[in-house]
Formats: structure tokens, sequence, C-alpha cells
């Protein structure tokens, strides 16, 4: 579940609180009865928003974020698309870059935090995600335009299983997951957009903003609190337990997020609306 990997966390007194904090969350729920195993995510009965433990936890959660990306309490200008997508460097040499291998061959597909040294971007990741969602439905409604926007073609995607779109949409907007940070959005992403791309019902597009934004948080948070478990302070069993708790905590906060829509988006609208929602989810857990 983990996303951290060798990282280390980081040693800053936000982060520092918030993974002493996840030391008091019980590893079951007080309403849960039986012997408390489980796999940490679909345990019903979990009395979560009345567990003080859980709401300091991303509380605490959440200062850590605000404190990585200043940018979260000043939403301007919504980011603009071409900023948002991974750089492209054409190969030289015959053949490359078709449609028959998405136009991918030989180019730079990095397009997010690369290094320890670089700055958390919250803010700009969140609308990076949107962007992906935006791409999805564009594909499930058949938007040739909205796909060409980000690079992609229709016809092509058309051409490959669920499994493939997704990954070729996730490429395309996010580029390479060089950074655990990099690849908690791609995951916080994923979710969404197999949801749009394989459900014969799928999402509205409020709920797939909602159910981004509460994946996103959980993931970032998740490259800092498994530091812990990457340095065997804490077990993976207790972890797993407390941090499927912490999931569906967030999934019932971002259950009130307001997602004003009057039909359908275009790419940029859902790209503006992760941002501005990651920002509300911040505040929202913040005044817990």
């Amino acid at each position: 579940m983990g996303t951290s990997g060798a990282y280390g966390g980081s040693g800053n007194a936000a982060w520092n609180r918030a993974r002493r904090l996840l030391d008091d969350v019980s590893v079951s729920a007080p309403s849960e009865t039986g012997d408390g195993t489980g796999d940490g995510d679909n345990a019903d009965g979990d009395d979560a928003d009345g567990d003080d433990a859980l709401a300091d936890l991303a509380g605490a959660l959440a200062d850590a974020l605000a404190g990585d990306d200043a940018t979260l309490s000043s939403l301007s200008a919504p980011f603009a698309l071409t900023g948002l997508l991974p750089r492209r460097r054409t190969s030289s040499g015959g053949g490359g870059g078709g449609a028959a291998d998405g136009g991918i061959r030989g180019e730079s597909r990095r397009a997010g935090r690369t290094g320890d040294g670089s700055r958390r971007s919250v803010a700009r990741s969140a609308a990076r995600g949107g962007v992906a969602i935006g791409g999805a439905y564009a594909l499930r409604s058949g938007n040739r335009e909205a796909l060409a926007e980000i690079g992609l073609d229709l016809d092509e995607l058309r051409g490959l299983g669920p499994r493939a779109q997704c990954s070729r949409i996730l490429d395309a907007v996010l580029g390479e997951a060089g950074h655990p940070d990099e690849m908690a959005l791609r995951l916080a992403a994923a979710e969404q957009l197999k949801a749009i791309i394989t459900l014969p019902s799928p999402p509205t597009e409020a709920d797939a903003l909602r159910g981004f934004i509460a994946a996103f948080v959980f993931q970032m948070g998740l490259v800092e609190l498994r530091a812990d478990l990457a340095k065997g302070l804490i077990d993976s069993a207790t972890a797993t337990r407390k941090e499927g708790r912490l999931r569906r905590y967030l999934r019932r906060r971002a259950a009130a997020l307001l997602v004003p829509t009057t039909g359908r988006m275009s790419i940029a609208e859902f790209s503006a609306h992760a941002r501005r929602l990651v920002s509300d989810a911040i505040a929202l857990l913040r005044a817990r």
C-alpha cells in the first residue's frame, strides 16, 4: 500500500508530529467487534468521524502539506494546461512517434517532482491529476478534441484495452513517476481513471474529483507516514490497519467538498476544480 519505498521522509516538525499522532490511532474503530483483523480498508462499522485520534492525525497531515506548499492558500489564475504536461522531445531517426506507439517514443516524460531537494507542489500536482481525470472522461465520451489537447488520439486509445488506456492517459499527463510524490499522484489518479473507463455507469464528475482528492491527500500522507515503516519503527500489519482507517476518514470528509458543475467539464475545468478542491480539503481537515 505504501508509496515511500526507500524514501526516509521529511524531517520537519510538522511531519514528525503527524508520525507521532499515527501512534495514537487505534488499529480498529471503537464500534468494531471481533479479533480486529482485516484488510485495513473494507472493515464495516468504522466510526471514523467520531474518532478524535483520526481527526487529529488528518489535521496534522493537512498542516504538514500546507506547510510544504505555500501556493495552497493563494489560488489565483489556474495553471496553464501546457505547463502541466510533460515536456516532449521528439526523437531523431526514422519512424518514431506514430499512432501505433502513441507518439511517446524518444520523448522526455518527466513533469513533476524529481528529487529530495525539489519542493513539494501539492496544488500543481492536484491540478495535473484533474487533467488525467478529464482525459478519462474525454475517452469515455469520445471527445476527440479534448484528447488532442493532451496529446492523445481517440482512435488509438479505442484500440487498447482498459488497463492500457489508463496507463496511456497517465503517461501522457503525468509522465514518469521518478519520486515517491509522483507515484502517490499516479496511484490516486489511477483509482478514478479505472472507475471512469471500466464501470458500466461511471462516477459523476463531482464524485470522481472528490474521490481523487481524498485518495491524493491519503497517498501523499503515506509518503511521509510510511517512513517509520521503512525504518522498522512500525510493523506492516499495524500500519495497514491504521492506514485503512485514515483512508476511510478522508473519503468521508471529502464527501462534503462542493463541486459546482453545470454540465460536462472541459479538461481545463477539471484541472482548476482539482486545484481548488485540494485547497478546500486541506482547510477542512485543518479546521477539525
